[in-house]
């Protein structure tokens, strides 16, 4: 293996990878053995992983893994997930990691979808998934490799995660898979539905930073040292495992969390100065909002991308206030591997923009009859390049629907502004049709974000007899601050028609959100 990096006419003349089980590869011959993660106090090097995840790929294939078995990963951020990915990877197997706060229920909805070969688990969730796999009636049982005590393990009829990687020598072969081929699915949050699996290529997966968006440093002609960056996102999220990859890319160091906790974050940030984060709006919020943020050094961050959710400007600027660090807000979904459009290096940042979408990404705004709209006006975001998902797995009804002549049909309301910068109205669905007029719940809470008493705020439509459907705004309050919603009402008014303005509101001591930090609607909306 190799351990010191190539001399610098072989780093630039370096081929980009094509296949995930590449980027390991690719960042030893670039940067040599270096300190790639940070765990706990522990830390691992590129090559420690690598010899890793080689040695359990071996171990999956006397185990019966062949190319294209589907294998669950479903665990909270740590070591073994990223050496369970790169193996799979490493066998020509296709990766479907799983949030580990799913229930028996849901695992056995995606199990039954997509039949997996093998499911790599600790042995807590092991109880669990054993049962939710026997109730989906697989072709073929699958093995389940559990990380912890292997004694443990073996007594409860589970195969040994350590012992599978001590067993076994590295796999020193690339798996005989193509670009195109099926390489990740990951299971939508089904807060509309049942999840359907997103089918993602090595392609989709390595798109992004291969279509021109990879600084100079990384193809060898303006190297520079790596920076730590902290990844509190979950590896099973597409976000996350696109700070991963990137990270394998740019030769950065992951400060890896097993999930975002403050002030946690905050130790880690001052401890390692750490430069760059990945986060959502949930994570930034609640830095901003934190009793203890002052207490800690957190100078080194340098900037933040934001995505998997709509960013309040006053959280936008209120971070950038108190921590000096600049927020990069981008846009994309899963369907879109993550990455449609962004704030890139050298792009003058535009609040309340998601930037401009990325080098080989078509986007256009389109009427409900798929006309192509004017600069300003809204409409549906539809993308195409080659970031765009294969299909649904197992489901062509819901892939035809949602892809058409090539379009994604992202279910989001957008526009672009003069200068080519896209901006996020709304989810289509949460529209809200009151007396005939269109109302955008993002226009609504953009106000009540700008009153001092509101912490976060979630608006959406409900039944109405008169109106067909009328406004109603459900807010938390800052600590130490009081308003009443006559008040909040009022201050809508103000600023905006009074058809948009809420008609009822109510307070919550929090927004129910999801494990990316996306907030409920469809929860709240049964609040009625």
């Amino acid at each position: 293996m190799t351990t010191t990096p190539e001399s610098p006419q072989t780093q630039a003349a370096l081929k980009l990878p094509e296949l995930l089980a590449e980027l390991p590869e690719f960042n030893l011959k670039r940067f040599g053995e270096t300190d790639f993660l940070i765990f706990e106090g522990q830390t691992f090097t590129n090559a420690q992983l690598a010899d890793k995840a080689r040695r359990l790929a071996t171990g999956l294939q006397a185990q019966g893994l062949k190319v294209g078995d589907r294998v669950l990963v479903m665990m909270v951020n740590s070591p073994e997930v990223v050496i369970s990915l790169q193996a799979i990877a490493r066998v020509g197997g296709v990766i479907v990691p799983l949030l580990p706060v799913l229930k028996a229920a849901e695992i056995q909805h995606i199990a039954a979808n997509c039949h997996p070969s093998a499911v790599i688990t600790n042995l807590p969730l092991a109880t669990m998934i054993k049962p939710a796999l026997e109730a989906a009636n697989l072709p073929k049982p699958a093995i389940i490799i559990a990380v912890g005590n292997p004694d443990e393990a073996k007594t409860a009829g589970l195969i040994s995660f350590s012992e599978l990687i001590t067993s076994h020598e590295p796999l020193t072969t690339l798996p005989e898979v193509q670009p195109g081929d099926l390489a990740v699915i990951i299971y939508t949050s089904g807060t509309t539905g049942k999840p359907k699996g997103v089918m993602l290529s090595h392609n989709n997966l390595l798109f992004t930073w291969n279509s021109g968006q990879i600084p100079e440093h990384v193809s060898g002609t303006n190297p520079r040292e790596s920076e730590p960056v902290l990844a509190a996102l979950p590896l099973a999220h597409v976000f996350g495992l696109a700070v991963m990859n990137v990270s394998f890319l740019n030769g950065d160091k992951l400060i890896l969390m097993p999930r975002f906790e403050l002030p946690k974050a905050f130790e880690l940030i001052e401890k390692y100065k750490i430069a760059k984060a990945a986060a959502v709006p949930a994570m930034l919020l609640a830095m901003l909002g934190h009793p203890d943020s002052t207490k800690y050094d957190t100078s080194s961050l340098k900037f933040v991308v934001s995505g998997a959710a709509p960013l309040p400007e006053s959280v936008l600027k209120g971070f950038e206030q108190k921590f000096g660090a600049t927020i990069r807000e981008g846009y994309g979904l899963s369907e879109s591997t993550v990455s449609v459009s962004g704030h890139m290096e050298g792009l003058t940042i535009r609040p309340g923009s998601v930037g401009k979408p990325n080098p080989g990404v078509e986007v256009r705004i389109a009427d409900n009859e798929g006309n192509t709209l004017d600069t300003g006006e809204r409409g549906e975001i539809l993308v195409r390049g080659n970031n765009v998902m294969m299909g649904y797995y197992q489901n062509p009804a819901a892939t035809a629907t949602t892809i058409t002549d090539g379009w994604l049909h992202t279910g989001d309301v957008g526009y672009f502004d003069e200068e080519g910068y896209l901006y996020i109205v709304e989810r289509k669905k949460d529209l809200i049709i009151r007396g005939g007029q269109n109302i955008y719940p993002r226009d609504v809470e953009e106000v009540l974000m700008a009153h001092p008493a509101v912490l976060e705020v979630a608006v959406v439509g409900l039944p109405s007899e008169k109106y067909g459907e009328e406004v109603k705004a459900f807010v938390a309050s800052r600590p130490g601050q009081t308003t009443t919603a006559e008040e909040l009402i009022e201050h809508c008014q103000k600023f905006m028609a009074d058809y948009k303005a809420p008609a009822y509101v109510q307070f919550l001591e929090a927004l129910p959100r999801n494990t990316v930090g996306k907030i409920l609607k469809t929860a709240l909306r049964d609040m009625r």
